[in-house]
């Protein structure tokens, strides 16, 4: 091989650790950045507990709240830290909006919940929580989850 191919063939391997590098790295700042302003929102000892003082932060008059479902969000056993929570919420209103529509005196909020090692904390859908749930568990940052849904009324 010559002298000027084995150059190039080292530059490209510095290029793609390079750009390894940088992408776990970038990667590893996204999860931390975001798990820092989840748990500045809240952190919570249960997902369901999380989607309870949630819906009561957001909802006026609240009659009841029932969780629904409270589980791994796959179906596979996989990162099961991340979990979704579905619940019902019977309530007046939702920041000064009637709560309900035509034959439905609740509503049905749900969200994305992930088990950290100093708790649950809710992580909003547009924030990626099932690709930062990955990068958890590269890092190290997750809590241990379950596969068994702790709450499971799938007759609804």
């Amino acid at each position: 091989m010559s002298k000027q191919k084995s150059n190039r063939l080292v530059k490209i391997l510095i290029i793609g650790f390079v750009a390894i590098f940088l992408f776990v790295g970038l990667n590893g700042v996204y999860t931390v950045i975001v798990l820092r302003w989840a748990s500045n929102q809240g952190i919570y000892p249960t997902a369901e507990q999380g989607m309870i003082e949630r819906a009561t932060a957001y909802y006026e008059n609240i009659e009841k709240i029932e969780i629904k479902y409270a589980g791994p969000n796959s179906f596979d056993g996989d990162q099961q830290h991340v979990w979704y929570v579905i619940a019902r919420v019977w309530a007046e209103s939702k920041r000064g909006r009637p709560v309900g529509s035509p034959g439905k005196d609740y509503e049905t909020p749900g969200g994305f919940y992930i088990q950290t090692k100093q708790g649950w904390v809710q992580i909003p859908e547009g924030m990626l929580p099932v690709y930062l749930g990955f990068w958890m568990d590269v890092f190290g940052l997750a809590g241990p989850g379950s596969t068994t849904p702790t709450i499971n009324h799938t007759n609804w």
